[in-house]
């Protein structure tokens, strides 16, 4: 699966949000901290709230360029990566690659199914990191609600 999206956000902005999803993930799984620096070929193990567990491999993480990763659950290995290019300012523009690899013929037929969803929850995730960035180019102050 391919994507193309053209945002209005600077692609440090959309990087930055993308490899703090990945930092909270990894601290969430293995319990440490990491830094952004040493996040190429960094290797853990998620236990995903379906029970399975899933392998990942951080492949790249070049700044404000590039990050991918490689998971692995069970037979099926899925290889992503968010390419960022600036156009501007605050303007970029994602190009987001997916190969899956499965073991078996059954499930190689039905990952057609999960790609729609997969696109589907992409496109909602990038739309919302755009949207948390307002238009007088920074973003937005999120308020907690007190009890």
């Amino acid at each position: 699966m391919e994507l193309k999206i053209e945002l209005a956000v600077p692609a440090e902005y959309f990087f930055t949000e993308l490899i703090q999803s990945a930092i909270y993930d990894i601290q969430c799984s293995v319990g440490r901290n990491i830094s952004a620096t040493r996040l190429k070929n960094f290797a853990y193990r998620k236990v995903l709230p379906n029970g399975q567990h899933a392998h990942y491999v951080i492949t790249d993480c070049t700044p404000n360029r590039c990050y991918a990763y490689r998971l692995r659950v069970g037979r099926v290995e899925r290889c992503v990566s968010y390419q960022l290019e600036a156009l501007g300012a605050a303007q970029m523009r994602l190009a987001y690659g997916e190969e899956v690899n499965a073991g078996s013929r059954w499930l190689a037929d039905n990952i057609p199914i999960g790609g729609w969803l997969r696109r589907h929850n992409l496109t909602k995730m990038v739309r919302e990191i755009e949207a948390a960035y307002c238009d007088c180019g920074t973003p937005r102050v999120q308020r907690s609600s007190s009890v």
